[in-house]
């Protein structure tokens, strides 16, 4: 079955064949379509993804000409392992669309995971939750769309995921720390917060974590490096939450313990953001 992965480096693969898309534009043109499956792309859309605001005189021509060669790339994968018989990437009236089964795209099956998880964690079983978002970030190859050179349309999309992918983070290191498993997670934390110097809440969990592992003065200075951090880049002070924390810890409160110190997220995955293509685009396809 045809899998389009786009969680890291992209890569198109049919069982052990790789038919990912070795030139840029024709690449970009299939992650886009991809992410936008089973609704219309338009003409407009896919090309300001390739050209922003300065396109090449027969665009129109250089956009159909790409879609001729992913029609022929996928041309093969029109069998029976999809529901009915219809070209995987098909003409809508003003653009393209691509059709893909449940399972085809990763981002999918991420995010069917992530809620998952969170559901589970709604419903007061860490164990399950842990598992499925453990599922899901082992979909996480690396940074999304990482070895492509991004347009508006992809840059959009790689923000969008990058901050799912840190939810899913979030999610699982609040679900392991509630079983009592700060040991599994405190070294990642670390990691998490170095590169996100200003995130309140990989700090709270970081500082959860320090705390059930008896490490008091190490969860206080997490604390005053976010402080720190929130002055010097945006002046800001932290959160009332994490301060409330910060206090439970300084005082060593006997109620902290492992109870709730940070809101649970929400057990629902982040809505994807819409964008329409610039109206200075011509909309029709041929």
């Amino acid at each position: 079955m045809l899998t389009i992965n786009v969680l890291g480096s992209m890569q198109v693969l049919d069982e052990a064949a790789d038919l990912t898309p070795t030139a840029d534009k024709p690449r970009r043109l299939l992650a886009l379509l991809a992410l936008n499956h089973g609704r219309t792309s338009s003409v407009a859309e896919l090309a300001e993804e390739l050209w922003g605001q300065c396109p090449p005189k027969a665009w129109k021509t250089t956009v159909q000409t790409y879609i001729v060669q992913l029609r022929k790339l996928l041309s093969d994968q029109e069998r029976s392992d999809l529901p009915g018989r219809y070209e995987l990437l098909s003409t809508r009236p003003g653009g393209y669309v691509l059709h893909l089964a449940d399972d085809m795209l990763d981002v999918d099956r991420f995010t069917a995971l992530y809620r998952a998880g969170l559901q589970a964690a709604a419903a007061g079983d860490d164990l399950a939750s842990v598992h499925a978002l453990a599922e899901a970030l082992r979909l996480c190859r690396g940074p999304a769309l990482e070895d492509m050179k991004l347009g508006s349309q992809l840059s959009i999309e790689a923000v969008r995921l990058s901050e799912l992918r840190l939810a899913a983070i979030e999610a699982f290191c609040d679900g392991e720390l509630r079983l009592g498993r700060h040991g599994e997670v405190l070294v990642d934390l670390a990691g998490h917060v170095a590169r996100h110097p200003t995130h309140e809440a990989l700090c709270a969990l970081y500082m959860r974590a320090l705390h059930q592992a008896n490490r008091r003065v190490q969860a206080l200075t997490a604390f005053r490096d976010l402080d720190r951090a929130l002055r010097r880049e945006l002046g800001l002070s932290p959160s009332i939450p994490l301060q409330r924390l910060h206090q439970a810890i300084l005082t060593e409160d006997p109620a902290l313990g492992q109870a709730v110190t940070w809101p649970r997220p929400a057990a629902q995955a982040p809505p994807r953001p819409r964008r329409a293509a610039r109206s200075a685009w011509p909309t029709g396809s041929r």
